[in-house]
């Protein structure tokens, strides 16, 4: 007896919990949950930009720890947001069982014509008077596949939010920074961070990515118009052109410019013990005329590093500043190739001024997917606003003819069909 007690309490339970899904308005609670999640994750810096959310949380203290507190640096990697597409998903599922059996009863329904008595469309004539008479009701249909509309719109939502819950499990993505002339090796190691999901492998590219040349537009003002970087895949490769907004594939791979930029300065370090190339990344200040940037030298001193840009476009001088905490030690300003002494049998020589550019590297498998929800959805968007089913009847019904249209919405547009079909029997 408890055991079937406790059957039909589970199946109780499962009714109510599936009747709840059923609900329009939870359906729409949970996609606005999912829409304000979206919002945030576009309005809070996510992780790995560990830069932007310490920015974001030395602006505004109280919003960063309560951020950081819920998780909201990492919204679409969380646990609640995979939870909230979930039950989204159910209740789109639930609400597709009905709309599936609701096509199969319809799409093939007879038309009665005791079906239409309520058409906003009828007219009635005395049999003798009309121009024909018909034998048995004739009845027609159109648009019935309008009734596939709302049945495809919610079936490509669920194979969107499909693809949305297979990318959580299965997209990496990896980010880092290329110095020109500097060659990405084919291996994981080669990216300095690496996320995904808990099923993914790590991100690489199969072949060696070199970056051969950064590119650079500015408006009259100098704010930034476009940035582009020269890429050649492979020993001898051609040039690929990547730049933001207009990703590189690579196979199944996907490589991306980001606003992230700068000056590298590759100094020679030369010293008792032998030469050491030290690299330097400088950010660019707003303007785009000036770099800035430190390098840290084993012994505790720091130089202090400004890179100016010249008139073609490219970094030519590095203004040095050696120091040890507040004391200045040195000043020196040098052009690639010059060198500067900083100690006894010590050097600072400039090997070179190249741009930098940060890549993010992203492999997605559900792209294919995605796009096909969002077509299916299309379809039956245009199916629900841009299809109407009419039903059409001429019978007898008594001495009378009876002519009768029903839209199913827009009426007033059928005016003119109903008229025509009047003609036709009435006169």
């Amino acid at each position: 007896m408890t055991g079937r007690g406790d059957s039909g309490l589970a199946r109780t339970a499962l009714r109510r919990t599936t009747a709840i899904l059923r609900r329009p308005t939870t359906i729409i609670a949970e996609l606005a949950a999912i829409a304000l999640a979206g919002a945030l994750a576009a309005s809070l810096p996510q992780s790995p930009d560990a830069e932007a959310i310490r920015a974001f949380g030395e602006r505004w203290p109280t919003l960063g720890r309560a951020a950081a507190a819920l998780g909201l640096h990492d919204v679409m990697m969380s646990r609640w947001f995979l939870g909230l597409v979930g039950a989204a998903l159910c209740s789109l599922l639930t609400v597709q069982w009905d709309q599936w059996r609701r096509v199969r009863r319809l799409f093939g329904e007879p038309i009665e014509a005791a079906a239409l008595a309520r058409a906003p469309f009828r007219r009635e004539a005395a049999a003798a008077s009309c121009k024909k008479i018909p034998e048995r009701p004739v009845v027609a249909s159109t648009g019935r596949v309008a009734v596939l509309g709302s049945p495809l719109f919610h079936l490509g939502i669920v194979v969107v939010l499909v693809a949305g819950v297979w990318r959580l499990l299965f997209f990496s993505d990896a980010f880092t920074r290329v110095i020109e002339g500097e060659t990405l090796a084919p291996t994981p190691e080669a990216w300095q961070v690496q996320r995904g999901g808990a099923a993914a492998r790590p991100f690489a590219i199969a072949t060696p990515v070199t970056l051969e040349k950064v590119r650079a537009e500015r408006y009259p003002s100098g704010v930034l118009r476009q940035l582009e970087a020269t890429l050649a895949l492979g020993a001898g490769g051609g040039p690929r052109r990547v730049a933001i907004n207009a990703p590189l594939d690579v196979g199944g791979e996907r490589v991306y410019l980001t606003t992230s930029w700068g000056v590298a300065a590759l100094l020679e370090h030369r010293a008792a013990g032998g030469t050491e190339i030290r690299a330097a990344l400088l950010d660019l200040e707003g303007a785009g005329t000036r770099a800035w940037g430190t390098l840290q030298l084993p012994d505790g001193r720091e130089a202090r590093l400004k890179a100016r840009i010249g008139p073609e476009g490219r970094p030519d001088r590095l203004e040095v500043r050696l120091a040890r905490g507040r004391t200045l030690l040195a000043v020196a300003d040098l052009g690639p190739g010059a060198e500067v002494a900083i100690g006894p049998g010590e050097a600072l020589a400039v090997a070179g001024l190249p741009y930098w550019v940060q890549l993010r590297g992203s492999r997605d498998p559900t792209r294919p997917l995605f796009f096909a929800g969002v077509a299916v959805s299309i379809a039956g968007a245009f199916l629900m606003f841009g299809v109407v089913r009419v039903d059409s009847a001429v019978f007898v019904e008594g001495e009378r003819v009876v002519v009768a249209l029903r839209p199913q919405r827009f009426a007033p547009l059928y005016a003119e069909r109903f008229d025509a079909l009047c003609k036709e029997w009435i006169g």
